[in-house]
């Protein structure tokens, strides 16, 4: 299932990344965030007895981090690509001035780990390194990410985690097709508000080792960047209850039950939440499938159900009219 990448057509368009790197570090945070994720108490119970004393002293490091802050050393890394290897990402990171991610390690981060306090006093010289711009911390870093990746995640990587990422993104590009940019935003982080708008490149980041916790900032180049936990094996149950959205689509399904009320492409559009386009083309498709009519009305269209609309309609009662079905 490929990840969508609409950046070259779209230049505002919000971008998905699905990160190895990112999925990493997240897995060996052992904050909130990560800790209540199911995946990730699999996965940890599974390698942390594989942890070697590089793995042990990776994971002191990432584990400076305060649970809130976004994890630090993917925004190093982030690239308008949607599908990058690990190999690219730590090509990336090599690239990365060692002051840099000093800088970033010193201001994310807290002083002492207590979990890990055996290897605290080496995540300080290292870091104290890096801001002093010594190539040789960045490389332990990056070979060090690299050994353990292999170790404890690359078995894991393709079958599973991969697989529920790509899932998650197959139902947010339906939802953003059906409803508009603005769903999809509001879909990964619920604190977003209608008037906030579109930020301007934006990339999401599912995470499958994240838990009801979004982690937002912005890279060196100033890019806004959203992580936020995927939906790990529900989109087909989301997508099969409703027969209507199964038959037309859900956001067609939502507009043709808004349209039992006869509506102009404005008022639909104001009804489902999305742009003046995205309800034209909806109402486009149900014309054409004879289920609504649309008239002129001054300067304005109206459009209103058919008699097949309304039977249909009628036959998925059980879903009131105006519901919006996967959001």
């Amino acid at each position: 299932m490929p990840v969508p990448d609409r950046a070259a057509d779209d230049p505002g368009a919000p971008t998905f990344v699905v990160s190895p790197l990112a999925q990493f570090i997240h897995a060996l945070h052992d904050g909130p965030c990560s800790r209540r994720s199911p995946l990730r108490q699999r996965w940890w119970q599974t390698v942390q007895g594989q942890l070697d004393t590089t793995g042990r002293r990776l994971t002191a490091l990432v584990n400076r981090a305060q649970p809130d802050r976004a994890v630090f050393v993917p925004l190093t890394t982030l690239s308008r690509a949607g599908r990058p290897s690990l190999s690219h990402e730590l090509e990336r990171l090599r690239e990365a001035p060692p002051h840099f991610l000093g800088a970033r390690l010193a201001a994310d981060c807290g002083p002492t780990c207590p979990a890990h306090s055996a290897h605290c006093d080496w995540a300080s010289r290292l870091v104290k390194a890096l801001r002093n711009d010594e190539d040789r911390a960045l490389r332990s870093i990056v070979d060090g990410i690299a050994d353990t990746f292999r170790a404890t995640m690359a078995d894991h990587w393709r079958p599973r985690i991969a697989h529920h990422l790509h899932h998650d993104l197959a139902y947010r590009t339906q939802l953003e097709e059906d409803f508009g940019p603005l769903a999809l935003l509001t879909s990964v982080d619920r604190d977003t508000r209608p008037s906030t708008g579109i930020p301007s490149e934006l990339v999401l980041m599912p995470c499958a080792f994240g838990h009801l916790r979004t982690h937002a900032s912005v890279t060196p180049a100033g890019c806004r960047v959203l992580v936020y936990p995927a939906r790990l094996g529900t989109a087909e149950r989301r997508q099969t209850r409703d027969p209507l959205a199964t038959l037309l689509g859900a956001g067609r399904a939502a507009a043709l039950r808004a349209l039992r009320v006869p509506t102009s492409t404005s008022g639909l559009a104001q009804h489902l939440g999305t742009t003046s386009p995205v309800a034209s083309r909806h109402a486009q498709v149900l014309r054409e499938a004879g289920l609504i009519t649309t008239a002129r009305n001054g300067r304005a269209v109206l459009h209103q159900l058919t008699a097949v609309g309304e039977s249909l309609l009628t036959a998925s009662r059980d879903h009131p009219p105006g519901t919006v079905i996967g959001l």
